[in-house]
Parts: structure tokens; sequence; C-alpha cells
């Protein structure tokens, strides 16, 4: 079955993000059971895209209706001029009446308010599925319940949290990354991976999204290969199979769906997640609409580290190619603006002190590669590079992407993001981080 043209899936609404630039994935014949176009939007845990499965994170709100707004504007003068008159004539009264002992107060005039306005106060009252419930800062009470009462108390629930209930901080403010109201001053050994240069200028209350999305990356070389410069590339058909990528061996790659290898780990380093969940903390909130964002973004997250060097020959000599190279590049770009709107909603939870910036080294959480990192998928070069190294040995190459595949993921196994060897993920050898945005024995207050 041909590939739809390249699209970008429609995302789902997310409390406070507001995606204008998302774009709609077109409308196309549905593939088939056992194939995925090569220029789908997105796919899940088997889902294939356009299937109608779970809507994705970050939806644009709907403007409200133009006309009944037009409508409602020219009844404002009428509106004002009613309760000038009403103010006029309270006055009026309040002469006429000097031992009054407190001036009258003007009707109460109902204020109108226009259906852009309610749909708006709807929307970010009532969450999406797979949303970010609000939650209160830490030190308030949440609406309806009584003053005083510990964040993370349900509503109505006056006096200590409820059995079950969490009080940030989890952890001890001194070993937090980044101070918290003040820049610290942090050596190598304290940040790692992190730069302690950079983090010695920070502090949690100062942070922004940019801090996060463009200052505060994975280093390159800890997850992923960092680039050399000064590196040759390898050269088509001598170097590696350049044969393999073609739009047949892509569809039959895609079709038996690599990306399942990324399915999220059952338990979590940093935090436990059921502890978190069951409390309502907005941590665990977190961790489930990244869930839910992960989901529909593996194959985008297993494409970046398996990136295929498709050249222009190729593209101009297979349509195919040409529609999965475009694809590909809208896919990358979806699923780096909805990780962005997650970052934006970690800022507040870490202003509250329910984690830290060492949350993003959990093997929990998978990320995309930069420009900075080396990820380029050469099938057959593993293979290549052995038999020219000893000839005699004549190890077989692959016959298409399937075995290329495996040949890569066997000698790279970043390129899975650890995901089938936990084992090896790079932030286990960290000592700090286990468990570390869990309570300590003893840190929260008695039931």
């Amino acid at each position: 079955q041909g590939p739809g043209g390249p699209g970008v899936p429609t995302p789902q609404e997310v409390i406070e993000i507001h995606d204008d630039g998302a774009e709609s994935e077109p409308d196309h014949a549905g593939p088939g059971v056992d194939q995925v176009p090569l220029a789908g939007g997105h796919a899940g845990s088997g889902t294939p895209p356009g299937s109608g499965g779970s809507p994705e994170y970050g939806s644009p709100p709907n403007g409200g209706n133009a006309e009944e707004e037009e409508e409602e504007d020219e009844s404002d003068a009428e509106v004002l001029a009613a309760l000038a008159r009403c103010r006029s004539e309270a006055r009026r009264r309040q002469s006429a009446s000097p031992r009054s002992k407190a001036p009258s107060s003007p009707p109460a005039t109902p204020r109108r308010r226009s259906s852009s306005a309610d749909s708006g106060r709807s929307r970010s009252s009532t969450p999406g599925p797979g949303s970010i419930p609000r939650s209160p800062p830490a030190g308030s009470s949440p609406p309806g319940s009584s003053a005083g009462s510990p964040p993370g108390s349900p509503p109505g629930s006056p006096g200590p949290p409820q059995v079950g209930a969490l009080v940030p901080p989890l952890f001890q403010i001194a070993t937090s990354i980044t101070g918290f109201n003040a820049p610290r001053n942090l050596t190598q050994a304290e940040t790692d991976p992190w730069p302690a240069n950079l983090l010695s200028q920070w502090q949690i209350t100062a942070l922004i999204l940019s801090s996060l999305s463009r200052d505060l990356v994975i280093p390159s070389g800890w997850l992923f290969p960092g680039h050399v410069r000064g590196t040759r590339k390898p050269i088509p058909g001598v170097g590696y199979r350049d044969d393999l990528i073609t739009g047949a061996n892509i569809q039959a790659l895609i079709n038996s769906r690599p990306w399942t290898v990324l399915a999220n780990p059952a338990t979590r380093l940093t935090f436990d997640l059921a502890l978190h969940r069951g409390a309502q903390t907005r941590l665990g909130r977190i961790a489930d609409a990244y869930l839910a964002y992960e989901d529909l973004q593996l194959w985008t997250y297993w494409e970046t580290t398996h990136y295929l060097p498709i050249t222009r020959p190729q593209r101009a000599a297979d349509p195919l190619l040409e529609q999965y190279h475009a694809a590909r590049h809208h896919r990358r770009i979806a699923a780096g603006e909805r990780w962005r709107h997650l970052l934006r909603d970690m800022l507040p939870m870490f202003r509250e002190q329910w984690a830290d910036v060492d949350l993003l080294l959990d093997p929990f959480f998978l990320h995309l590669p930069t420009i900075q990192d080396e990820i380029t998928w050469y099938p057959g070069i593993i293979s290549r590079a052995a038999n020219a190294g000893n000839p005699a040995q004549h190890q077989g190459e692959p016959n298409d992407l399937l075995e290329a595949l495996v040949e890569a993921d066997t000698h790279d196994h970043w390129r899975n993001h650890y995901r089938d060897r936990p084992q090896d993920h790079p932030a286990r050898r960290i000592g700090r981080l286990v468990a570390k945005f869990n309570p300590a024995t003893g840190s929260q207050p008695p039931p």
C-alpha cells in the first residue's frame, strides 16, 4: 500500500499548553492491518498512525464563536450607560440623606462574559485525557480545603495529610542540583554529567523553559556517542551498504515495528511511580503525562537513533524515500515541540521541590539526540569494517535492513536507549540518583 502524504498528528489538549504551530494530519486512506505508511504521523505501542488511537499531547484550543462575541460587544455600551445611571442615582440619594452612616451601594449589574471566555475557562478547568491536572503551589491550600492543609491534601481535609499523602521536599535541599533560592558552588563530581560551571550559576526559582530546553541538554558522549571533528563519513557503497536503503526495504523495516523495544520499563531509578501516583503528587502527574507522550512518540525516538543517510540522488530516484525523508523530519519536529511542553510543566514541580533537574537523567525518560551526537545508522558498516580489517574472516553482510538492524543494535547498545539492556544505562552508575525523589524514612509527617 502506498504511503500517505507527510503529516503531523493532531495533538491532545493539555492544561495551559497552546501549540499554535501544530499541524493536522491530512486525510488519507488508512494503512492495512500489518502495514505502517512511511509517511505516518506517529506510532506508539502497536497503534498505526491514523487509526484513531489516543490523542496526542498538547493541542491548541479552539476559538470562540465570532458572531456571539460581536453581539455581546455591541451590548457593552448599554451596560456601561446603565451602570453610570445607577451610580449617579445612588450619589443623589446619599446627598439627600446626610445622616446616613454608610453610602448606599449601587445595584449589582451582571457582567456578560463572551463565549470565548467561557470556552477558555472550560478548557483551563477541565483537563483532557493524558493532561496534567492543576495542583496548588507548595505551601498553599487547594480550593475547598482548610487553611493550613499541607500540599497534596485532598480538598476539604483539614489538619495533617491523610495516609499516603506526601509533602515536599522529599529530598535534602542541600543535595539539590542547582541551588534553590541562590546559586551554589558545585563541583563536577557533584553534578556529573551536568556541567558544574553552568549549574553553579543557576537557582531553581529562576529557571525558565529555555534553561531546560536549550541550555541543559543531555551532554554529548554521555548517552549517545559524541561527534568527533575531523571524522570522515563512510563512503557509500564502500564503507556501508547504501544499496539497502530503498523505499521497499524501509517499508518492510517499519512494518516490523522495531520501536516496540523501547517500551518503558516497570522500574524507575530516581522515584517510585506507584508511590507518587497514589499520593497524586505533581511528579506523579508529570510521569503519567510523559508516559502518554512517549507511547505516541516511540517511532520517532527509535528513528532518531537509527537515522538512515538518505542522499538527494536516492530521494530523486525513489519517491518512497522522498516521502519517508520528509515525514521523518516532521515527526522529529513534532516530538521536540511536545517534549518542550512537558519541560514547561516540570518547572513548577521543581519550584515546589518535588524533584530537581537530576530527574531528567532517569532512564524513565527518553531523549532526542542533538546535532552534537553521532547517531547516523550506516547499514552493514560493522561487517564491512570487520572484513576490511581481516579479509580472511569473510564475515557475512546483511541482505536487507532487518538484518542490518540486528547487526547495529548488537554492536551499539545505545541505539535502543538502553531499554533492552537497562543495566548498561550510564545513569545507573551515578549513586546520588537512586531513589532520590522518594521520601526518606521518617521525613514525612505522621498520618
